[in-house]
Order: structure tokens, then C-alpha cells, then sequence
């Protein structure tokens, strides 16, 4: 389907978006989780026609991604994901030619994954420790310069880690931070592989958690102290 614009091309799938997923533990309901509607329009400023792209997890991303024609790759670990998003495509007539999907865990996949150089990773799949870091560290290796990271679910403890971790490293630029999501740029291209030696930044950022924690301990030891001291005190007279 050749829609009008990459804006209506969004307009048309959050009108009738893909109900891949299930929508909770325990029930067959399914349903779309989604993300903010900025972060589609940051793809849609970001990625063409032949752009190459990787995602953890699968949904409206993976609809809009192959709805431009970009050379997207989507890793799930639910072949029926996959399937439900081919029958909402024919059904819609999209074309989705140019997604390959791998199924199977990212823990999995992603070290032993051959790509060309990326343009945008989405990392939006499982959120459970340590697999954000784990879709990060695989992904984000084939990054080209200025290429685009979004992570999804800022909210969540795991991810919450990984935002932390890169707030602090120079190789990466915020340009977006919100409750929900992060996008970041990669600066350079040297390997994300370093040693606790080669991460001032994140030694020091540590130090100061450290230091904070410990300043909060000795408040606290010394409330206990001075509270010990008025009930000695009023006991003695």
C-alpha cells in the first residue's frame, strides 16, 4: 500500500493498528502494547525507503518500519506475533517484504546476528533484567555513527539501568528523555566492550551513589544517636 505520506502511513495503522500481542498472564486477549506517538514520528523523521533498522519485539513499529521499505529486522521470540502481523497486513494491504523476522529470544539471537550497519535499534522486547542491557550491548554494536537508539519503557527497573548507564557514557547523546522512552545518538564507533578502568564516568557516577548512600546512613545513625541521648537523658532526671 503507498500511502500519501509517511504521516498518514502512521494515521492508517494507530486507526486500525496490529493486535499481536497477548494482554496479559493468564488471558487469550489480544491486543497492541504501544508506545508515545512521538516515538513513530522520530522514526518516520529518521528512517526511508532502504534505511536499515533492528528491533527487539514486534507491533506498530514493525508495521510502520516495513510500511516505509526499510530493510528492518525484527526479533521476537512468539511465531505467532509474526503471523498475526502477516495476516493484518494482507488484510490491510501492506507490504511487509521487506521485514525479516527471526524468531527466538534475543539472548539468543542477537550475538550471533549478521547485519549492515544500522541506522536505527529499537530496543522494546523483553524487560526483565538483564535483557534490555543484553539487546543494547548486541544491537548497538552495529550502530553507525549518529545512528539512532530508542529504548522503550523507561519506567521499568531494567531499562531504568541501562538509561542510567548511558546518561553517563560520552559515547552517547540524549536527544530525547521522557517517563516512557529515550532516544539517544551514538557518537563514534569504537567498540561498547570496555573494562571498569575504561569508564571514568561510570566509576564516578557510582562514587556518588555510593557517597550519597553512605552520607544517608550516617543521618540516619546519627538521628538514632541523638534520639538515644533525649530518652537517656530524660530517664536520669
Amino acid at each position: 500500500m503507498a500511502a500519501t505520506n509517511s504521516t498518514s502511513l502512521l494515521d492508517q495503522i494507530l486507526a486500525d493498528p496490529p493486535a499481536v500481542h497477548t494482554m496479559g498472564p493468564g488471558t487469550t486477549e489480544l491486543g497492541t502494547w504501544a508506545t508515545d506517538r512521538p516515538v513513530y514520528e522520530l522514526l518516520l523523521t529518521e528512517v526511508g525507503r532502504g534505511s536499515v533498522t533492528l528491533e527487539t519485539g514486534s507491533g506498530i513499529s514493525t508495521a510502520l518500519l516495513g510500511g516505509i521499505g526499510a530493510l528492518h529486522t525484527c526479533v521476537t521470540p512468539f511465531a505467532e506475533e509474526e503471523q498475526r502481523l502477516r495476516d493484518w497486513s494482507e488484510r490491510k494491504a501492506f507490504d511487509l517484504s521487506s521485514v525479516r523476522f527471526i524468531i527466538g529470544s534475543s539472548a539468543d539471537v542477537l550475538p550471533v546476528l549478521t547485519t549492515d550497519p544500522l541506522d536505527v535499534l529499537l530496543v522494546d522486547g523483553g524487560h526483565g533484567f538483564p535483557i534490555p542491557s543484553i539487546d543494547w550491548f548486541y544491537g548497538a554494536r552495529f550502530l553507525r555513527d549518529g545512528g539512532l537508539l530508542i529504548i522503550d519503557d523507561a519506567h521499568l527497573p531494567a531499562v531504568g539501568s541501562l538509561i542510567d548507564y548511558l546518561d553517563r557514557d560520552p559515547r552517547w547523546r540524549a536527544i530525547e528523555h521522557h517517563q516512557k522512552w529515550c532516544a539517544y545518538r551514538r557518537v563514534g564507533t569504537e567498540p561498547l566492550l570496555r573494562d571498569h578502568h575504561q569508564q571514568p564516568w561510570y566509576r564516578a557516577g557510582r562514587a556518588r551513589d555510593l557517597g550519597s548512600r553512605e552520607l544517608s546512613k550516617l543521618l540516619a545513625a546519627a538521628s538514632i544517636r541523638s534520639l538515644q541521648r533525649r530518652i537517656a537523658h530524660f530517664r536520669g532526671q
